[in-house]
C-alpha cells in the first residue's frame, strides 16, 4: 500500500518499519515519571493557549474580510452614482 500511496518512490525514499532506538537510563525514567504529574496540567494548558491564539486569529481574519467586502460595496456604489 505504501508503493500505490507513493510513499516508497525515490522522492520519498524507502519505506522503513524500524522503530527509533531510544536510549534512556533509570534516572531519565524517574524524571519522566515524576515529571507525568503535571503532565495533564500542562497539556490543559497548551491547548487552552493554542484555541485562544486560533480564535484571536479568526476573528482578525473576519475583521480584515468585513472591512475588504465594505470597501468593496462602498467602491461599487460610488461607481453607481457616478455613472448612474
Amino acid at each position: 500500500m505504501a508503493e500505490q500511496l507513493g510513499l516508497g518512490s525515490p522522492v520519498f525514499g524507502p519505506m522503513t518499519t524500524r522503530r527509533p532506538t531510544i536510549w534512556y537510563d533509570k534516572r531519565g525514567m524517574a524524571d519522566l515519571i515524576s515529571n507525568l504529574e503535571g503532565y495533564g496540567d500542562l497539556l490543559t494548558l497548551l491547548t487552552t493557549r493554542i484555541r485562544t491564539a486560533q480564535v484571536r486569529a479568526s476573528i482578525a481574519v473576519n475583521q480584515e474580510l468585513v472591512n475588504l467586502y465594505w470597501g468593496i460595496g462602498k467602491e461599487i456604489l460610488t461607481r453607481q452614482r457616478e455613472d448612474g
